[in-house]
């Protein structure tokens, strides 16, 4: 139990720095779809830390605290959409070395947040914190690949273009 405490102090407070550093970046930056990007994100940030306060007040008590991992796939479908539609209004040529800097730090730290979770899954033994390790495991997996394939329509959007298609080749 004492594990779970400070684990989710420590996830409160990287979630928390999360939002900070997105805020920070989404108005420090020229191009639209970057700043885009990292207001989703900051929002993102806060439904997190939002579940984990909830999740904390459960601990060490008898309630049931429901995980719905079809959050998830929610979330996204909803990035994947927000993604999208964003790429077709977006028409700016651009190669920021310092968007793809700063994007690439927040994939650092996507991943670090992944890696911690991952971590305390597998070594907790409540099936409660399991579950929601998993659930938030999800979640900074899909902030890592959209953050990906931002960086990925920056340094290249034809490419990005064509890999996205749903390309078929008539015999």
């Amino acid at each position: 139990m004492a594990e779970e405490v400070i684990a989710i102090k420590e996830a409160l407070d990287n979630e928390k720095k999360g939002y900070h550093m997105y805020l920070d970046a989404s108005t420090n930056s020229d191009s639209k779809i970057v700043r885009d990007l990292f207001t989703y994100l900051a929002s993102q940030e806060l439904i997190h830390i939002q579940r984990i306060e909830e999740f904390n007040k459960t601990l060490g008590t008898k309630v049931f605290f429901e995980v719905n991992m079809g959050d998830n796939i929610s979330h996204f479908d909803e990035a994947k959409e927000l993604f999208k539609k964003k790429v077709s209004e977006w028409k700016e040529e651009f190669k920021s070395d310092d968007d793809i800097k700063v994007l690439k730090t927040a994939l650092e730290f996507e991943k670090s947040g992944y890696d911690f979770y991952k971590k305390h899954y597998e070594i907790t033994e409540d099936d409660q914190a399991k579950k929601f390790y998993h659930f938030l495991m999800k979640e900074e997996d899909m902030h890592y690949h959209f953050i990906q394939n931002m960086i990925s329509y920056i340094e290249n959007p034809e490419q990005f273009n064509m890999d996205q298609e749903d390309w078929f080749f008539e015999g």
